[in-house]
């Protein structure tokens, strides 16, 4: 089971792989404005609802398969534009596939921790490479490092409230 959820996560992760190397550029620059960002939350807000009243809640996280995999991993890509959540687009798109309320989030969790990593680490990357924030200033990594490991900790705690409240409202 372990080694089958490994290649499930590797699989989640490859739209967003693809898509936000491909549209990187395009991602930074064109997708910024206040409006996107507003009918982005709108939408997934009224996704999310939706989906969450109209799924069955029947299937165990054991019984997700590839193409639940690849629906999770495309909510992640839809999720590069701002305003979309990661969280609540793969959430929605697990869901709609039947899975008890607490799999899609055990599965939007597994599959977006490496997808994070990789993204943080390209932008930290560029951020070495552009020699820090600004013109001419020097890379300080102790401020990049106390913000990942305190960005870490927090999120596994809120992860850790989130699925044991999903257990509590039933269907987990």
């Amino acid at each position: 089971p372990e080694q089958r959820l490994a290649d499930m996560l590797v699989v989640g992760m490859i739209p967003a792989a693809i898509i936000g190397l491909a549209a990187k550029k395009w991602n930074e620059s064109t997708r910024r404005g206040t409006p996107v960002i507003a009918a982005a939350l709108i939408v997934v807000a009224i996704v999310i609802w939706v989906v969450d009243r109209l799924a069955r809640h029947e299937r165990p996280i054991e019984s997700a398969r590839v193409k639940d995999a690849l629906l999770v991993g495309c909510g992640q890509a839809a999720a590069l534009t701002p305003g979309v959540s990661r969280s609540g687009s793969t959430l929605a798109g697990a869901l709609a596939l039947g899975l008890k309320r607490e799999a899609p989030a055990r599965l939007s969790f597994l599959i977006g921790f490496p997808t994070i990593l990789a993204a943080c680490l390209l932008k930290m990357k560029d951020l070495v490479k552009a020699g820090g924030a600004g013109e001419g200033a020097a890379f300080d990594a102790l401020p990049w490092v106390a913000g990942v490991l305190v960005s870490a900790v927090t999120g596994w705690l809120v992860i850790r409230g989130l699925l044991a409240f999903l257990r509590t409202l039933g269907g987990a």
